[in-house]
């Protein structure tokens, strides 16, 4: 079985701005740098060496992926599944300009929450981190290596849901903050 490690991108500016970035594509700040370097101390002090990396197609998880592992990221494959919510005309609005009911809802009563025409919807984006639980499972169980896969903190709350067999309710509730490095383990019924 793969050893597999998902990591959310370093901090961007819009990160500090309160902005949600959905599919915007965005760079590292120099704390995101920062952030980046040190996860990659973790990473070294842990013993997790990575021999494929799997990343979201934006440039910010690619940087901090880099970063974090040293690894050229000619190297790397870009997975779709991995990409982050898309909020439509809500991405790279402040907070604080956002209708405040879909704010509140969206990150307090996300199970009641109404997403725009133009977004992605919470079964959508759980949708996806299944469909990534099932790639995971079929693709890297009979695999030795370790896959270390660059994301989103949208995308990591929707695996987290996914895996742990949470509800909707509870998408926000484990804390996701950037750089952060989770272990994913899939338990294969023997058939």
């Amino acid at each position: 079985m793969a050893q597999i490690y998902l990591m959310r991108h370093g901090q961007t500016d819009m990160n500090i701005q309160h902005m949600l970035q959905g599919r915007t594509n965005t760079h590292l700040n120099e704390t995101g740098k920062e952030m980046a370097r040190g996860a990659g101390t973790f990473l070294e002090q842990a013993g997790i060496h990575p021999d494929l990396c799997l990343v979201s197609p934006l440039d910010r998880v690619k940087e901090t992926v880099a970063i974090a592992t040293g690894i050229d990221p000619a190297s790397f494959q870009e997975e779709p599944l991995l990409i982050e919510f898309c909020f439509g005309k809500y991405e790279g609005v402040p907070a604080c300009e956002m209708a405040p009911d879909f704010h509140h809802m969206f990150f307090e009563e996300p199970d009641k929450c109404v997403m725009p025409s133009d977004a992605e919807s919470y079964q959508d984006i759980l949708g996806r981190a299944k469909a990534f639980l099932q790639k995971m499972a079929e693709d890297y169980t009979t695999d030795d290596r370790t896959i270390f896969c660059g994301t989103h903190g949208g995308f990591l709350h929707a695996l987290l849901v996914e895996a742990q067999g949470k509800a909707l309710a509870d998408f926000w509730d484990v804390p996701v903050k950037n750089c952060a490095v989770f272990r994913l383990d899939i338990n294969v019924d023997p058939a």
